[in-house]
């Protein structure tokens, strides 16, 4: 549930902002299917709501339903966007990522303009005759001090809960001698991340995984990709192609191909902690100049008006 912490106050700069948060219609004992609680869900805030100069959607596709959009449309006359950071497993109706089938492509012509965080999608929506737009994540800057002046307790630190994909990358990680400190559920001797801007600021290296499926070949944009360098952490991740056009990869965050170089990295990093400070330093610049929710919305709204 990242979307209080790091979405919602960015566009509260921008606009009165308005939340309805379906996730307590999906924990009510009931038998109704996940897509039908939704519905119900909304025809209950629907009669209070505001009227709404926008509505932006940002559910997964098998909470999506005609239903839905159809008592959406009824009750808001507003432009109605779809947010999804998911395309490159959710947009085509394959099962081979997950349990279920996705297909979001079959609601993506519901709404005036779909965003997305993955390039290579934006060619998938044009074929389908849709309105899209590129939309990167962002992140909610905090009122901290500059990366240089925070104070580190740990050394390497990821903040994720356990995945087999994970799972393997960080136990070849512990057979080279590197230990992480770990965050999240699902791991053992792992520990809670109450504040991961906190952890983020406070480690000499932070590790990302920027791995899609469980089989590790494809990697995509992480909201940790722009939340830890913007919180002032020297951030070593999964090479992402279109994270290279967000960073400069060496300078401003640092990337692996495969695990053995990020054994490799780890190892040389972690020796260098002035050098880690440095390129703190440098990503959260670059964070702050370009890449906060708040900027990636105006521009949004600034091309679409």
């Amino acid at each position: 549930m990242w979307e209080p912490a790091e979405l919602i106050p960015e566009l509260r700069k921008i606009a009165p902002c308005e939340v309805f948060d379906v996730h307590p219609s999906l924990n009510e004992p009931t038998e109704l299917p996940p897509a039908a609680r939704v519905v119900r869900a909304v025809e209950a805030f629907q009669e209070a709501a505001s009227d709404f100069d926008l509505i932006v959607l940002y559910l997964r596709p098998e909470l999506l339903s005609d239903e839905l959009f159809d008592l959406v449309r009824q009750r808001w006359g507003c432009p109605l966007f779809g947010m999804n950071l998911d395309d490159r497993v959710q947009f085509f109706p394959y099962s081979v990522y997950r349990a279920r089938s996705d297909d979001y492509s079959q609601w993506a012509p519901r709404f005036d303009l779909n965003l997305t965080s993955c390039r290579p999608a934006l060619e998938w929506y044009r074929a389908a005759g849709v309105a899209v737009a590129y939309l990167p994540m962002g992140f909610h800057p905090r009122a901290e001090t500059p990366a240089e002046t925070a104070s580190k307790r740990w050394g390497l630190t990821f903040v994720g809960s356990w995945k087999p994909e994970r799972a393997d990358l960080l136990e070849r990680l512990r057979r080279g001698g590197v230990n992480p400190t770990l965050f999240g559920g699902g791991w053992e001797d792992s520990q809670w991340a109450d504040d991961p801007h906190a952890i983020y600021r406070g480690s000499q290296l932070n590790l990302g995984i920027g791995l899609s499926t469980a089989t590790g070949g494809i990697s995509s944009l992480k909201a940790r990709d722009l939340e830890c360098p913007g919180a002032g952490g020297c951030y070593l991740t999964t090479y992402q192609w279109e994270l290279a056009e967000l960073y400069e990869i060496g300078s401003e965050i640092l990337c692996y191909r495969n695990a053995e170089e990020l054994l490799e990295m780890s190892r040389w990093y972690l020796a260098r902690p002035d050098l880690c400070a440095q390129i703190a330093l440098a990503g959260q610049r670059r964070a702050l100049a370009e890449h906060t929710w708040e900027r990636r919305f105006r521009s949004l709204f600034a091309e679409e008006a």
